[in-house]
């Protein structure tokens, strides 16, 4: 993240853009319509959903909540402070200026959100795989209970014929 603290330290604009937070501070709920963008610069969140944590985040340089800026959706996510953290906070209405005044910091971002994309992919095919051998084992288990039914019926048809032969 050479490029981040090279174009912070050059910044005096960027720096004013700087905010540091206590652990266990929210930066944002799942499901809030806020808009600003955050990029760690030190420290670690977590990432809550549906109030489980799905990962933690250290990594300087890392955005957080730029799927909600760049989309104007609600937040998909809840990011919460472990640590002391010092984040860099783009407003919405500031992002296009921020990145525009930064390529590489845009083409992190465009990284980040491609390699998002694969590991997505990655899972989605996992997932799909999944079901499969799911779909699979549920299919031989209905055969199997369908054979079973299938004795059981005749087990109790030679019952009833027994029951008759008898007096």
């Amino acid at each position: 993240m050479d490029d981040l603290k090279r174009l912070y330290d050059e910044s005096e604009k960027l720096r004013t853009l700087r905010v540091s937070l206590q652990p266990n501070n929210v930066l944002f709920s799942e499901g809030d319509q806020s808009l600003e963008m955050y990029i760690l610069l030190s420290g670690k969140v977590e990432i809550l959903k549906n109030n489980r944590r799905i990962a933690v985040v250290e990594e300087e340089g890392s955005y957080l909540g730029e799927l909600s800026t760049l989309l104007g959706i609600p937040r998909t996510a809840t990011v919460r402070t472990v640590s002391l953290c010092n984040f860099i906070v783009v407003s919405g209405e500031r992002v296009m200026d921020f990145f525009t005044s930064s390529p590489a910091l845009s083409l992190k971002l465009a990284r980040v959100l491609a390699e998002r994309l694969v590991k997505m992919n990655r899972e989605h095919v996992r997932l799909e795989q999944r079901i499969d051998l799911l779909e699979k084992g549920l299919q031989e288990a209905d055969e199997k209970i369908r054979a079973r039914d299938q004795q059981i019926a005749q087990l109790i048809a030679r019952i009833e014929r027994i029951q008759k032969l008898q007096p």
